[in-house]
Parts: C-alpha cells; sequence; structure tokens
C-alpha cells in the first residue's frame, strides 16, 4: 500500500496500482491520498492494471491526484480497478487526455461528497466482456469533460464496437458536464 499523506509526491512514467507479485501470479495495490496530500503523475493512471490484479486508489479529505496521460481504470482482461473521489477539495485531474472506466477489464469510478474528476474524454466500457460503472453522487460531486470537440463525443456509455457494458448513475445533485 501507498499513502500519500499531506505532503506532495511527483512521479514520473506509469503508475500502476495492482502489485505484481510472484512470477506466476498478481496481486492486490492502493494508494491513498488523502489530507490534503498530492500525487503529480507525468505519464498514465493504471488503476487494477495485470490479468487477475486488484487496484484501488482512494483520493479523499482533500486529497489531490494528477496525470498529463490516460487514466485507465481495470486496464487488462481479468483485473478490477477502483477509483473513489470523495469529500470536497478531493480531486483527479487528467490533463488534456481521457478516461476509460472498464478497458479491458472491470472498473469503478465513484465522485461523491463533493469530489470531483476532470478529463478530456469519458469512456464506459471500452471491449468485449468488460464493464465500467460511474456514480455521482451528492451535492457539488462533478465530472468534467472538457472536450470541445463537435466531431468527437466527451462521453461514451457502453463499448459502440463489442459487448462490454457501462452504467452511469447520477444523483443527489451530483453533475456531469
Amino acid at each position: 500500500k501507498c499513502r500519500f499523506r499531506g505532503y506532495r509526491n511527483s512521479v514520473r512514467g506509469w503508475f500502476f496500482f495492482s502489485v505484481y507479485a510472484r512470477r506466476s501470479a498478481y496481486g492486490t495495490g492502493t494508494l491513498n491520498v488523502t489530507d490534503g496530500g498530492s500525487v503529480t503523475q507525468v505519464g498514465g493512471m493504471r488503476v487494477g492494471q495485470y490479468g487477475s490484479g486488484i487496484g484501488t486508489m482512494n483520493i479523499t479529505s482533500g486529497g489531490q491526484v494528477v496525470n498529463s496521460q490516460t487514466g485507465i481504470i481495470g486496464f487488462a482482461a481479468g483485473s478490477t480497478g477502483t477509483v473513489n473521489v470523495d469529500g470536497a477539495g478531493s480531486s483527479w485531474t487528467n490533463i488534456n487526455t481521457n478516461i476509460y472506466v472498464g478497458y479491458n477489464g472491470s472498473g469503478v469510478l465513484n465522485i461523491t461528497n463533493g469530489g470531483t474528476v476532470t478529463a478530456t474524454y469519458g469512456k464506459l466500457s471500452n471491449g468485449a466482456g468488460t464493464s465500467g460503472t460511474v456514480l455521482v453522487d451528492g451535492a457539488n460531486s462533478a465530472w468534467i469533460l472538457t472536450s470541445k470537440d463537435s466531431a468527437n463525443n466527451s462521453l461514451y456509455v457502453g463499448s459502440k464496437t463489442s459487448t462490454g457494458s457501462g452504467t452511469l448513475t447520477i444523483s443527489n445533485g451530483g453533475v456531469v458536464t
């Protein structure tokens, strides 16, 4: 487990959250960014990286995560990724890039109690047999999609080319814009 509490940390390259444990098995990885702590990632984020890997990223109590390449929750077939962004001031910012929730695996993104997530595009379920679920719940909770490209949509729920499933729930004053 990694915990960033009350200080800043910069990381270069890809940041993976399902730990490779031994040559034949995949493990579990958790990153907690809380109490005003922050992680700046020059590269992408993959939460739930390998075959049976389970990754979790919790951003709470004013924690902040910023990355400059694609954010992926549930990257590989069989993997599971969950990202929780909870509380006022808690944020995950994907600078000029996309978020995939269920890329080739299963992904869950929960934005609650005033948390915010920002990306260019959002896609829930990318491939065959994948699932992507997003909950935006509570006043001031927001998923902000910044694409202004009229040729493309900012949000895809369910893959248009495969049998994946996507679910988006917006409740109790949450906003997707």
